[in-house]
């Protein structure tokens, strides 16, 4: 009996341990601070039975990517729909100065403001019922001539009788300029050229850009789209769209643009670039500015120029400061840093200075130009920094005559003021001269009246002055068309040198220089004086040029 009670007990004492234990893996269970994690469909984040982020398992289905083949006009049309053709416009994608690899970009922005590409749904499906296009938004106040490229997976192939690209365009105006061109990915100077096509209404049309297949079959593997080549900048934000990019036969030529030869065009120089400023008339090259710095024409209307007979240029200014040396530069087209040759051919003027605060009209002659030259940019430079120059009624007159200024001074007498020393040369109270040994051997000085400018000498002259010198110094002349100007080696020529004469003796004493005659059509806006003899102080006084 004992026995049997003993086990009784050991069994009823094994059954409590056992339960103790149970309970106490429940307890612990019931305090382990990480619960097992549930799906939430609205946190941002992948978690619960989620298959993507807030989507898929318990949560609704995630969207299956757009996925589009790589663009080959070879292959088919750029439909720009799923499961079709279009370029990737991913941030990752975009060719710029960090990722010179990417396969597409855009130019002509500023100040980060720049177009925005994406494909989507087709806003408007009358004249195209494709589900997808692409959308092109186009920030205000950009350059006319902003764009966009893309990369295609070949070199497109023409071939008879498709010889041509046709696009569908949303055109927002009648007579948008639409501008396409084929590049060499790895060489952009290799191009078509800019080719313009008009629409004819408002909407979705089709334009065709007709291409030379002998020249232009095999060689070009990216697009360039300009949407809309205006006249003057668009000021606010524009959204164009285009689809269905494909090989075509050609359609009609468009009609050559008329090239103003002959007339007279207002053109407003109110463009800045490169840290130029231009306010109510008001014109500034200020020392931060870039050196290519200036100021472009808005008027696009008075494009495409040509000046087969010549022309000029004629405005009214006035200098609040210092005189200010301007002059004007003709393109081909404007720049555009995907083109290195767009600006060719192009020319500058003869440079003109304005001087004094009273209004004076101004003329700069065009030379004549080749006549299969045209001209759809037109540019104004200063050439002194920091001077405020009012400027108004700039007229462009191809086909005119006229001189280099107002007028030619080629009669009468001029009073020169040789007080600009250069080069270590010197000049002290009282009109006394000194060319030092240590100066350059370039060393002179330059005349700063220059109201007397231009001076011509069809005619020849004299130059009168009095001088006096304790021992013989050397004295002669120059002029120049213009100023010295390192960044352009023949800004002064057509130039010339007087004779040499010998100034001797402590008494003042009248000198003359002859000036011989020049030819006629040549000016001269820089005179110069030069001693040949160092360390000789020579006093000048009087200095008068006689025409």
């Amino acid at each position: 009996m004992k026995t049997k009670k003993l086990h009784s007990f050991s069994a009823r004492l094994m059954s409590m341990m056992a339960l103790a234990f149970v309970l106490f893996i429940a307890s612990c269970e019931k305090d382990d601070p990480t619960p097992e994690p549930q799906a939430t469909c609205d946190d941002g984040i992948q978690n619960g039975d989620e298959t993507g982020i807030d989507c898929g398992g318990s949560c609704s289905a995630c969207e299956e990517p757009i996925t589009m083949a790589a663009p080959d006009l070879n292959v088919g049309t750029i439909d720009m729909e799923e499961e079709g053709m279009g370029p990737d416009f991913s941030d990752d994608n975009e060719n710029n100065g960090d990722n010179p690899d990417g396969t597409w970009g855009v130019f002509g922005f500023s100040e980060g403001n720049k177009i925005q590409l994406e494909i989507v749904d087709n806003p408007n499906t009358t004249g195209n019922t494709s589900a997808k296009v692409l959308k092109i938004v186009e920030q205000g106040n950009q350059e006319v001539w902003q764009g966009f490229f893309f990369d295609l997976e070949s070199k497109v192939t023409l071939s008879e009788p498709n010889t041509a690209i046709s696009v569908d365009v949303h055109s927002v105006r009648e007579g948008q300029v639409v501008s396409m061109k084929l590049e060499d990915s790895a060489n952009s100077s290799a191009n078509t050229g800019d080719i313009k096509v008009a629409t004819t209404g408002t909407g979705w049309e089709t334009v065709t850009f007709n291409l030379d297949a002998a020249s232009h079959s095999g060689v070009f593997d990216r697009m360039v789209f300009i949407m809309d080549f205006g006249d003057t900048a668009e000021t606010a934000e524009t959204t164009h769209y285009i689809d269905n990019i494909r090989v075509s036969e050609p359609g009609e030529d468009p009609e050559e643009p008329t090239v103003n030869v002959d007339g007279s065009f207002d053109a407003d120089f109110s463009g800045a670039f490169g840290g130029t400023t231009a306010e109510n008339d008001v014109y500034s090259f200020p020392s931060s500015a870039e050196t290519w710095a200036g100021w472009a024409n808005n008027t696009g209307s008075i494009y495409p120029l040509g000046f087969p007979n010549g022309g000029t240029i004629t405005f009214t200014a006035s200098s609040a400061g210092a005189d200010a040396g301007i002059f004007f530069r003709f393109e081909r087209l404007p720049y555009n840093e995907n083109d290195p040759n767009a600006t060719e051919p192009s020319f500058n003027t003869a440079e003109v200075t304005v001087s004094g605060s009273e209004a004076k009209e101004y003329t700069i002659a065009i030379d004549a130009q080749d006549a299969a030259n045209t001209y759809s940019s037109a540019l104004m430079y200063f050439t002194v920094r920091d001077v405020e120059v009012t400027i108004t009624n700039v007229k462009i007159n191809p086909g005119a005559s006229g001189e280099t200024t107002t007028s030619v001074n080629t009669s009468g007498t001029f009073s020169p003021n040789f007080d600009g020393p250069f080069g270590g040369a010197t000049i002290e109270e009282g009109g006394i001269y000194t060319f030092p040994g240590d100066a350059q051997s370039w060393a002179g000085w330059a005349n700063n009246n220059a109201e007397i400018y231009p001076l011509g000498f069809p005619n020849g002259g004299t130059i009168t002055f009095t001088a006096s010198s304790a021992s013989e110094a050397g004295i002669y002349f120059r002029f120049e068309r213009l100023p010295y100007d390192e960044n352009d080696s023949n800004a002064t020529e057509p130039s010339f040198n007087t004779e040499t004469i010998t100034i001797n003796g402590e008494t003042a004493t009248e000198y003359t220089v002859t000036i011989e005659a020049q030819d006629a059509s040549n000016t001269y806006s820089s005179a110069l004086m030069y001693l040949t003899t160092r360390d000789v102080p020579v006093t000048i006084t009087d200095i008068k040029i006689n025409l």
